[in-house]
């Protein structure tokens, strides 16, 4: 078995850290079918988390330059960043800051851009997600409720 480098460790820690209830975190491209789906889906409704593959080995391989990144990033993407880490689609993130769908587009397009491109095959949203969940800093959304 490969091993893991500190870093890495100490990101999957803080991805699942504010964990209170079941969730799954899948790339659509990597579901093999409804019974893959079906499980996952079930799996989180126990409480249970489940996250793909590939968005595991990205948390596992972490390093500081992801932690980096998330530093650079603003208090509005931050926030924008942790709803979208609950779940939120853009235009629930737009109501629930008081925004335009347009800016709430433009904030995610200024994180991607500050994070980085994601490793092969995982979708930018989840990457931005785990790095945010890595970063270790308190969510935004938890600070203000």
């Amino acid at each position: 078995m490969e091993r893991q480098s500190p870093a890495g460790m100490k990101a999957l820690a803080a991805f699942t850290a504010g964990v209170r209830q079941g969730y799954a975190l899948l790339i659509k491209e990597n579901i093999a079918g409804l019974d893959d789906l079906a499980h996952a889906v079930k799996a989180a409704n126990e409480g249970r988390v489940v996250v793909d593959s590939a968005v595991m080995e990205a948390l596992l391989h972490a390093g500081s330059r992801e932690n980096t990144a998330y530093q650079r990033l603003s208090v509005r993407e931050i926030e924008v960043l942790d709803l979208m880490a609950e779940g939120f689609r853009n235009k629930a993130i737009a109501a629930s800051l008081n925004i335009t769908d347009k800016t709430v587009e433009r904030h995610i397009q200024s994180i991607y851009a500050k994070i980085g491109d994601p490793p092969d095959s995982i979708q930018p949203r989840a990457h931005a997600i785990a790095v945010y969940r890595q970063s270790g800093a308190p969510q935004a959304a938890a600070r203000t409720r």
